[in-house]
């Protein structure tokens, strides 16, 4: 269902049509099995029953007033959920097990200070947005996280995005594949404000096989400190067969272009490494 507004640039706060949820009661018993909202706002309560079969909810631009976790106690059933550019909530606090919730996307929502949920058998992860705290409760069933974090070059700390995606989630470090996208700014050297964090990572990503990191760093001049930052994170992952690192170098204020060198790590279980580092002027 996609209810999306004829006019252009109309944002998930004003002139939308609010989608009666209410109205999916079935007098008979719930029915529904799938359900995507797109660009409406919703009213979720405790009361709203209709839900016990649903498998699929997809909530896009969606304004959300009211209680979020009643409405997914109902929910049963539910093996996949999305919540993208969606508003109204703050802290996606969870209180109680999804029990059978399979896959979890959360991408852009406006607003969103915390994630915490509680999902014993999760097997992917997304999230898209601010450096925030994440928390994942369930088993060693991951299989597949992907972090891509965003206005990290406007923070206080604006280089603190990678280090969180490594030691700032213990829950995901059962995982055995790991995408991490992030973005820094180089005033002054990258990394040396981080590498003291990883080397104390008070978790080990030991079901850990395949890992990729999208690093886009503004600088100012050519350095190593990044393969420096992620050699010493390595140690973390003792099973790790793949590692594919893609760098863009992005030159501030400068109109020239250099090529970095190529990096080579050595672990036990490593047998691919993929490189991948352009650069381009600013």
């Amino acid at each position: 269902m996609n209810l999306w507004p004829k006019r252009n640039n109309v944002g998930p706060n004003r002139n939308i049509y609010r989608f009666p949820l209410e109205a999916l009661d079935a007098q008979d018993g719930p029915f529904i099995q799938s359900l995507f909202l797109t660009n409406v706002s919703i009213e979720p309560h405790l009361v709203i029953c209709g839900f016990m079969r649903l498998k699929k909810l997809h909530l896009h631009r969606v304004h959300i007033i009211g209680d979020l976790p009643g409405l997914l106690l109902n929910c049963s059933s539910l093996e996949d959920l999305e919540l993208i550019a969606c508003s109204g909530v703050t802290d996606l606090n969870i209180p109680h097990q999804l029990d059978k919730l399979r896959h979890l996307l959360i991408r852009s929502n406006i607003c969103v200070q915390m994630v915490e949920f509680r999902v014993p058998d999760l097997s992917h992860f997304e999230y898209q947005g601010d450096v925030i705290p994440i928390v994942l409760h369930g088993r060693s069933t991951l299989e597949e996280v992907t972090l891509k974090f965003h206005n990290a070059l406007f923070d206080r700390d604006n280089n603190r995005a990678l280090s969180h995606a490594i030691t700032g989630i213990p829950s995901i470090s059962t995982a055995k594949v790991l995408n991490v996208h992030t973005q820094m700014m180089e005033d002054r050297p990258v990394w040396s404000s981080q590498v003291h964090k990883l080397t104390r990572s008070a978790c080990m990503f030991l079901n850990l096989r395949h890992l990729t990191c999208r690093i886009t760093i503004f600088t100012r001049g050519s350095n190593n400190h990044a393969r420096l930052l992620l050699a010493h994170y390595l140690d973390s992952a003792p099973r790790l067969e793949t590692l594919q690192l893609h760098m863009s170098y992005v030159v501030a204020g400068g109109s020239h272009c250099w090529h970095g060198e190529q990096a080579s790590f050595h672990m036990y279980r490593l047998d691919r490494l993929h490189e991948w580092v352009p650069f381009r002027g600013g």
